[in-house]
């Protein structure tokens, strides 16, 4: 008996900026799958009119990125309350986003101890990561309330972040009709902020995309990728040649090659083998993905990462969240960052406009 094997590689670990690229879409707020302007992102009569890039969907999106981006607009969309429009304009429109935001960071960092929208002392990024953006979204009844944000929506995004980041099988019809009206809610309550295009992707084409791919959609993000960043760094400092850019690339890359050799790798996680924390889904993600939810809270706005939280009360939880921010060095910190923080929300250079309409 002769038994054949065959390989099929999915080019999903990718970020928008390299989808970008590979699409020939030079324009960064227009969706590359449907050609969707910032302007039409929130009609959706438009946007079932359009036709999707088919070849584009086998890209897949980004996951992990997307609690980011989604983390992203909600802030956004907090700071410009006072104005309730999509661009910033004017000293006075300024000043009043720029008040609101030094607000919302001061309410992030005593309310759940999150340094949010801060330079990193790197010089380059923000303090916008994945675990912040995680850690809001799990508190998502304190991040709405210091947002101001409806919190359905914030709950509704959480959902689906979690089942486009989970490695299960979910139905892709309630899934579709799941953000569908996450769609509707986000256009219903913030018609005058343009969704971004990593939202819209999101919402309007994941049920578009998950069928393209044999496995989850969870498997295909670029986790492994990231993971290994900090690996990259250390590597091209330390075990390449610096003798010219060819040669530092392909001692990385041969690097790389031996430490992802299977046999290698099973040796090195047998010394660093640990029991893996189990986070279960969120109610409305678990209903999608038709599990088994007697392990899961009655609640349909609860949520914990593991059974012990769900007998742990507020007053707990406020307790440890005031011994962690009344340590005196991240204090200072936090104060350190206060003064030296941006005050730029966002910048809009001469080619903001160019899709805009007048």
């Amino acid at each position: 008996m002769q038994i054949s094997i065959k390989f099929e590689l999915n080019l999903t670990m990718l970020d928008g900026k390299a989808i970008n690229a590979i699409t020939n879409n030079t324009l960064t707020r227009t969706c590359y799958i449907c050609n969707a302007t910032p302007t039409q992102m929130n009609q959706k009569q438009v946007l079932e009119n359009l036709v999707p890039d088919l070849n584009s969907l086998k890209f897949g999106f980004s996951a992990l990125h997307a609690y980011i981006r989604c983390f992203e607009c909600i802030l956004h969309i907090s700071y410009r309350l006072p104005i309730k429009k999509w661009q910033i304009r004017g000293s006075t429109a300024e000043n009043k986003c720029l008040a609101r935001k030094k607000i919302l960071q001061e309410k992030f960092w005593s309310k759940l101890g999150l340094l949010v929208d801060f330079p990193k002392d790197s010089g380059y990024g923000n303090t916008n990561d994945g675990n912040t953006a995680r850690r809001a979204f799990q508190n998502y009844k304190v991040f709405a309330e210091i947002t101001d944000v409806n919190q359905e929506l914030i709950w509704r995004l959480f959902n689906v972040l979690c089942l486009v980041n989970s490695s299960y099988s979910f139905n892709l019809q309630k899934f579709k009709v799941y953000c569908d009206q996450t769609y509707d809610l986000y256009v219903k309550e913030y018609q005058w902020f343009y969704m971004p295009v990593s939202m819209h992707k999101l919402l309007v084409h994941s049920a578009q995309i998950i069928p393209n791919f044999d496995l989850p959609i969870g498997f295909y993000t670029e986790e492994a990728q990231e993971a290994r960043n900090k690996d990259n760094k250390y590597i091209r400092l330390n075990h390449t040649r610096k003798i010219n850019r060819k040669t530092t690339l392909t001692d990385q890359f041969n690097f790389l090659h031996v430490t992802s050799d299977p046999v290698i790798s099973t040796l090195r996680m047998s010394f660093k083998r640990t029991k893996k924390k189990v986070r279960l889904l969120p109610i409305d993600a678990a209903n999608i993905a038709e599990l088994n939810l007697s392990a899961q809270s009655q609640d349909s706005n609860e949520y914990s990462d593991n059974e012990e939280d769900d007998e742990t009360n507020d007053e707990e939880e406020d307790a440890e969240i005031d011994t962690e921010i009344d340590e005196k060095d991240l204090k200072i910190q936090f104060d350190v960052l206060s003064d030296n923080a941006a005050n730029i929300i966002v910048e809009f250079d001469e080619y903001s406009n160019f899709f805009l309409d007048e």
